[in-house]
């Protein structure tokens, strides 16, 4: 004999339930599935909220640090610059570029 039970804890004999038990079951499992999308959905606001406030600690540090580092970079470019004018220090070039791992052409 198959013995099982609904939602409500009734017992049914071999399975089969009444349209009121399967009725039951249907709202058991909606009510269990509302509650789910709602404890998700307040998940998300939250996730929203915090994504907003990474978005604007990220805009302050590129607001912060983006003029810096373009002063650094057109520092470099000034010195690359600078290197490869006719004139320099051979040995600086050298020191240089070996220690950028740079292949030198020695013209």
């Amino acid at each position: 004999m198959d013995i099982s039970r609904t939602a409500k804890g009734r017992l049914l004999l071999n399975g089969t339930m009444t349209d009121k038990d399967l009725l039951e079951l249907v709202a058991v499992q909606a009510d269990g599935l509302i509650t789910r999308m709602d404890r998700l959905e307040a998940k998300f606001n939250g996730l929203t909220e915090e994504l907003g406030k990474v978005n604007g600690i990220v805009v302050r540090i590129e607001n912060g640090q983006g003029q810096k580092l373009g002063v650094l970079l057109n520092g470099y470019k000034q010195n690359a610059e600078r290197l490869e004018r006719p004139g320099v220090n051979l040995k600086l070039r050298v020191a240089m570029e070996m220690k950028q791992g740079a292949v030198m052409d020695l013209k």
